[in-house]
């Protein structure tokens, strides 16, 4: 009777462990897909992206490493060689990122934006290891559009800071501005799922869009921007990347803005913050 008690309790505790490591997010990363990636959330006006005419601008599509064509917007500032190239966040397309594309824009340097596979017109569906290819993919676009790395700075937002501090690791850039992002995707899907904390480091999916740990290794110079009003990504997250980054970095904070937005009392500021930035470049 013993025996068979003792073989029962076993046979659970196995059961129970290959459960564990089978809906963990690294071996099931379609069961958190939702959580994480909101393709079809608050799309923009394609009328009022197409009537823009402050700046010339105009349709890009460019390849992945495995041939999927992106969509993707060239805005050109004549004033500037510079240009940010903007890993957008995990919701919505590129009309609907028009407002800080003009404020970008404002601030003294062009502006390419794409829609990562998945998102607005990119055809595929979005994953953890498919958004990092993609922004490689951006990067590289400009590079063979003739943009040297010394033009080229990193615009991160949301989920996008991400993106922006894996590229940062794998190309030379001239800077990385990184808005409303989190400190590591582990720590933000804890916060969000709690059930998550139940897994350790090693079995959340790769790449681990970690960008304390990334930015605390040598990097461009560094812009971090949140707002303090921000209900979905808390400060916290930033005021960690900073406080563990490598210099040269930078922290400003936007007392009346929230998540990934630029208040108009906050205007100011966020355009002299990243003309300054600029400026300083090498």
């Amino acid at each position: 009777m013993k025996r068979r008690i003792l073989r029962i309790a076993c046979w659970l505790v196995s059961l129970l462990l290959i459960a564990w490591i089978a809906l963990s997010p690294r071996v099931s990363p379609s069961l958190y897909s939702e959580r994480l990636f909101k393709p079809d959330w608050g799309k923009g006006s394609v009328e009022e992206l197409l009537a823009f005419k402050k700046y010339e601008n105009h349709e890009v599509y460019f390849p992945t490493r495995n041939g999927t064509q992106l969509h993707g917007w060239l805005f050109q500032n004549p004033a500037s060689n510079r240009i940010f190239l903007f890993h957008p966040g995990n919701a919505g397309d590129i009309a609907k990122r028009l407002p800080i594309i003009d404020y970008l824009l404002q601030s003294g340097a062009s502006v390419f934006i794409y829609e990562p596979r998945g998102f607005g017109l990119s055809p595929g569906k979005p994953t953890i290891l498919g958004i990092t290819e993609d922004g490689l993919a951006a990067y590289d676009h400009l590079a063979n559009s003739g943009y040297k790395p010394s033009q080229i700075v990193l615009y991160g937002e949301s989920l996008g800071a991400s993106v922006a501090t894996y590229v940062s690791s794998q190309r030379t850039v001239a800077g990385i501005i990184l808005q409303s992002g989190f400190a590591s995707l582990e720590r933000i899907g804890k916060e969000q799922v709690p059930a998550l904390q139940i897994y350790p480091s090693w079995l959340f999916a790769k790449p681990r869009l970690d960008n304390a740990a990334l930015m605390s290794k040598p990097h461009a110079p560094l812009l971090i921007l949140h707002g303090e009003k921000d209900t979905l990504i808390d400060i916290s997250h930033s005021e960690e990347i900073f406080s563990r980054a490598a210099a040269p970095k930078q922290f400003v904070r936007f007392p009346n803005s929230g998540h990934a937005d630029v208040t108009p009392t906050d205007l100011e500021l966020f355009i002299k913050t990243l003309s300054a930035f600029i400026e300083r470049l090498p």
